[in-house]
């Protein structure tokens, strides 16, 4: 059931959504924010609900609950207490009737109202005071760059709230009056209309903004100017109630405006005049030129791009992160036939982005030919700086944010199955076909499940030799993972998540670990890069894998043996969705989606503490000499069966999906294994489908505890623990004691530190050693403490309950 708050949804996208279906421009801005942060707002302001929906989180970071109402056609009677109004408002009252309407109170309290109202064209208002003399307190806000923020927003923990949810009715014609008498008071009986002259020296000009520069005093507001200002508006404009409503907000600025019958008469005669004039003539546009923009002033160039760009004049656009990207056909992948594409993205650089306006955007000057009169078209490109300031805009709401591509089907996010080609805007994916794939069903029957899991379970996954059944079970929800993932993200809070890595190792060469991570880059794409040991060139090829990623996986292949792999990138890269890293060779860092499963494999592959809980093991042991003599497959080898038949590999996802989608329809309920923090919202609902599938053993192995670094520390403070107890020691009487004891030194091989007591370089990197480990808690509950004692530090090991 939708959430409701004072008669509007909870929820800012909804509420949004409500708001425009009224008639209102709508604009997010940060909880407890009452004006928008981002520049150019009231162009940006969205006024369909159907675009709410579809484009508001792309520039609505999650949290986000204000909500700013553009008032383009509505005019708000604003009440501030603070400042009289409600002395001012009952004041009002006792001469004036104010219509029921649509009223909501803000933050400030129940005295503190909107009344809101429809802009009447005929007499309009401006944003300011009604009266400051009169009625202090009272504000009118109308017109497209004002706003007011919308119920359910906050501010400093208050709400704003709805009042009376009723229609709103048009604007009471008194209010302009009042308006109007508060900005022009009436003259005196002898005084001229225009009773002060300007400085001498003031500037003309024949255009409309020197004619309405003039100062309102001016005696060349007279009734010849005023005919100019009406020529000039009657070519602007087509249309009789917008002409003559802009007239009369222009004149209205004098000190002292026309007289209503002589305003009339000259407001009606120079449209009839100029109505009566042939059109001039102009050249048409034609449409294959492109999008068409008459180049104007900097700022109106830079507006008029980023409307083109948000109206789709520019084709296979999308946004990712803020940043425009492109999507292209990317004939340049060695592992498809010659001559065939896939899609890729790219984000534009100033160059690209240059290439695609010229192709798709048709700039112009307008050029009058005094011969003839015709107004011809000159193409002409815009300034660079034009395109590269509208390039660094972060907010696209009419662009589609683009979460990836996939090239076999997948769930959305509401568990039904994307399977038509081209952009989703469900799930934010493009999908790109690598072939014919069959429907899914949405209820598959007791046999289609059957069928799906003897194919996944049994014949692609049964002839490895896993170590346990543990091992199995892991295998079968790393291998099914990629067509479930955007459904899992979703049952949690929609956004990019990081799923732990998999570590897939065995005691030797030939069992079978990169068969096993291969299974998921043959079948939904992916990257496979060897391990290098150096840090550096490790984290190098870890950031470039993610931004190049092609698919569901990277796989970090042939880890030496016996490896610890302690990389801090990696480390980083498994536990955020979004990571921040810099590519070789640029100067400033960029954000990544990090939607794809990392893999390792090797042989007796170790993890260091911070690896350790972020990855899960799929051991294989084939207890052999040979492993590569096995020959326990179904379906023979499976890198032929996959890469080279790709109904084979549709078949694989085809019998994934109807997996998942018997778990979905039978209710995906979750399970809770070992694994849980900040992993368990692909952990627990993995369980579940595995155990809705009849898969036990899942996680059953993981032991966060059990890291490469545990395996001589927990030895090591354990002997400290029996030698000692809670003695106080530094760490030199330690080293000390090691060496004097010799070889019968209760330490049982496990003492870790230098040993060189009379070295001052050695007793410090001792200090370090054991500084980096001060308060962590052991699997066998032991732990190291440290305190100053005389100026040094001292250290001793405790149990604790485990």
């Amino acid at each position: 059931m939708q959430q409701v708050v004072d008669g509007e949804p909870a929820d800012s996208i909804e509420r949004a959504a409500c708001f425009a279906e009224l008639g209102f421009g709508v604009f997010p801005m940060p909880t407890n924010k009452k004006m928008p942060i981002s520049k150019g707002w009231p162009d940006l302001a969205l006024t369909d609900a159907e675009e709410v929906e579809i484009y508001w989180r792309t520039f609505a970071p999650l949290g986000w609950q204000n909500i700013a109402l553009t008032l383009d056609g509505w005019t708000v009677v604003d009440v501030d207490p603070k400042n009289g109004g409600t002395a001012s408002l009952a004041k009002l009252l006792e001469k004036y009737e104010l219509p029921p309407t649509r009223t909501h109170h803000t933050a400030s309290g129940v005295d503190s109202v909107h009344f809101i109202y429809r802009a009447d064209p005929a007499r309009p208002l401006k944003s300011a005071p009604l009266n400051p003399g009169e009625y202090p307190g009272i504000d009118i806000k109308t017109g497209r760059g004002a706003l007011i923020v919308a119920p359910g927003s906050m501010i400093g923990g208050r709400r704003y709230q709805v009042v009376n949810e009723r229609e709103a009715v048009v604007a009471p014609p008194w209010l302009s009056e009042i308006q109007q008498a508060a900005q022009h008071p009436a003259a005196s009986s002898g005084r001229s209309r225009t009773p002060s002259r300007a400085p001498a020296g003031h500037p003309g000009g024949s255009s409309l903004a020197a004619l309405r520069a003039l100062p309102p005093d001016h005696p060349g507001r007279d009734n010849s100017w005023l005919c100019k200002v009406a020529g000039k508006l009657a070519r602007k404009h087509t249309d009789y109630p917008a002409y003559l409503r802009e007239l009369r907000l222009i004149d209205g600025e004098s000190e002292v405006p026309h007289e209503e019958g002589r305003f009339m008469k000259t407001a009606d005669s120079i449209w009839d005049r100029e109505q009566d004039k042939p059109a001039e003539s102009r050249e048409p546009i034609n449409p294959e030129w492109g999008y068409p923009i008459q180049l104007k002033d900097g700022a109106s160039n830079i507006r008029n791009l980023r409307t083109a760009l948000n109206s789709g004049a520019i084709p296979d656009v999308y946004v990712q992160n803020g940043q425009l990207v492109k999507l292209y056909d990317d004939f340049g992948n060695v592992e498809l036939p010659q001559g065939e594409s896939q899609k890729a993205v790219a984000p534009f650089t100033n160059d690209a982005f240059g290439n695609e306006v010229a192709d798709h955007i048709f700039f112009y000057q307008e050029i009058k030919d005094e011969d003839t009169g015709e107004y011809k078209m000159r193409p002409k490109q815009p300034r660079q700086d034009v395109l590269r300031v509208v390039l660094g805009n972060r907010s696209w709401p009419g662009v589609p944010a683009l979460r990836g591509i996939t090239r076999v089907p997948i769930l959305r996010i509401d568990g039904t199955v994307l399977n038509e080609a081209g952009y989703d805007a469900d799930s934010g994916m493009y999908f790109d076909p690598m072939c014919e794939f069959d429907q899914v069903p949405e209820r598959p029957t007791r046999d289609e499940v059957d069928y799906a899991f003897d194919f996944v379970y049994n014949q692609v996954l049964g002839g490895f030799p896993y170590a346990s059944q543990a091992d199995r079970a892991n295998a079968f929800a790393y291998a099914t993972h990629a067509v479930g993932r955007r459904f899992l993200e979703g049952a949690s809070d929609g956004g990019v998540q990081p799923t732990p890595g998999a570590n897939i190792t065995a005691g030797s060469q030939g069992t079978g670990k990169s068969y096993l991570a291969n299974i998921v880059r043959w079948t939904s794409g992916g990257t496979m890069t060897d391990y290098r040991p150096d840090e550096t060139e490790l984290s190098k090829t870890v950031i470039s894998s993610l931004y190049n990623k092609s698919g569901a996986v990277v796989i970090l292949d042939n880890v030496p043996d016996g490896y610890m792999v302690k990389n801090t990138t990696l480390a980083n890269f498994l536990t955020s969705g979004t990571p921040d890293a810099r590519l070789l060779g640029q100067t400033k860092n960029i954000r990544m989606i990090n939607d794809v499963f990392w893999v390792l494999t090797g042989n007796g592959t170790r993890l260091s503490d911070d690896n350790r809980r972020r990855f899960f093991d799929i051991r294989l042991d084939a207890k052999m000499a040979n492993p590569a003599m096995r020959d326990h497959f179904a379906l023979g080898d499976l890198e032929s069966f996959f890469k080279r038949n790709r109904r084979n590999r549709a078949k694989f996802i085809w019998c994934c999906l109807v997996l998942w989608r018997a778990w979905v329809a039978a209710g995906a309920d979750e399970a809770t294994p070992p694994m849980r923090g900040s992993y368990g919202w692909w952990s627990r609902p993995t369980a579940g489908f595995l155990e809705f599938l009849g898969i036990e053993g899942f996680m059953d192995n993981y032991d966060p505890g059990a890291s490469a670094e545990a395996d001589h520390w927990v030895p090591f403070l354990s002997a400290w623990f029996e030698k000692y107890g809670t003695k106080r020691l530094k760490v030199g009487q330690l080293m000390k004691d090691h060496i004097d004891n010799g070889e019968q030194d209760g330490w049982d091989g496990s003492f870790m530190l230098p040993t060189n007591a009379a070295d001052f370089q050695d007793v410090r990197k001792a200090g370090d050693i054991l500084a980096g480990k001060i308060d962590k808690v052991w699997s066998n509950g032991v732990v190291l403490r440290s305190a100053k004692r005389s100026g040094s530090n001292t250290y001793w090991v405790e149990k604790t309950e485990n």
